[in-house]
């Protein structure tokens, strides 16, 4: 891999090899001899940042994540500013960005330490959905009520602009991973971090607070985060 040589990076692959040999557990680690491959294949600014070590890794994709995240949610200004003082609007975005925080952890996990339990996984994904249900079921904030026909048009529009704040964060995420995701359930986690960042930018963007609206506009960015990872997990880990 050309570029600089990242001397935490270096200590990172040092700790593994040290762990093979005391048997202590050993975490995920690819093959040797496709992982050598793979960093010799690698040029360019890709090689370069997944050269990082782990903290300034973490630290691009939280400033990619919170960048998107708030342009996007407040392009065109917010339509109800008042509510960003609100006490349970505050406690929306700590508990979604809290999360998301988590997620982006677990999915940039340096290869020397230990994979993460599986219960913890999926307890971890459970939140990622069960957060913003609860959300969306809680009771409404201040905002602009839509009704009628207007509703299901204006929850459409909020999936999409949801994705398009996800996806460019699931991109991000995908940049930095060193095992580019293959046979690794890293990409679960990513998925859910770039869910969770699009629900961040719809709730600074969209003034409605309706529970139908959150429930059919919000929650699914979520959901379809998730189902892309599971599409990208059995297709990236094939041979």
């Amino acid at each position: 891999m050309s570029g600089p040589q990242n001397p935490e990076a270096g200590e990172e692959l040092a700790t593994v090899l040290s762990n093979l040999g005391d048997g202590a557990p050993t975490p995920e680690v690819p093959a040797f001899d496709a992982l050598a491959q793979q960093l010799d294949a690698e040029r360019g600014p890709m090689a370069w940042l997944r050269s990082r070590s782990t903290r300034e890794r973490m630290g691009i994709l939280v400033a990619a994540a919170a960048a998107v995240a708030v342009i996007a949610g407040t392009m065109g200004g917010w339509a109800d500013v008042e509510k960003v003082t609100q006490t349970g609007f505050l406690l929306e975005l700590v508990l979604l960005s809290g999360f998301a925080l988590v997620a982006m952890s677990a999915s940039l996990r340096g290869l020397q330490h230990a994979e993460i339990p599986r219960w913890a996984g999926w307890a971890l994904v459970g939140a990622t959905l069960g957060v913003p249900v609860a959300i969306g079921i809680a009771p409404m904030l201040s905002g602009v009520v839509s009704t009628g026909e207007a509703t299901l048009r204006d929850a459409l529009g909020c999936l999409c602009y949801g994705l398009s704040i996800s996806a460019p964060v699931l991109a991000v995420a995908w940049v930095l991973d060193r095992r580019s995701w293959r046979g690794s359930t890293t990409v679960r986690y990513a998925a859910s971090a770039a869910g969770l960042a699009g629900l961040v930018g719809l709730q600074l963007h969209c003034p409605v607070h309706e529970t139908e609206h959150l429930m059919s506009g919000h929650v699914p960015v979520v959901f379809a985060m998730l189902g892309t990872a599971g599409l990208l997990h059995m297709v990236l880990r094939r041979p």
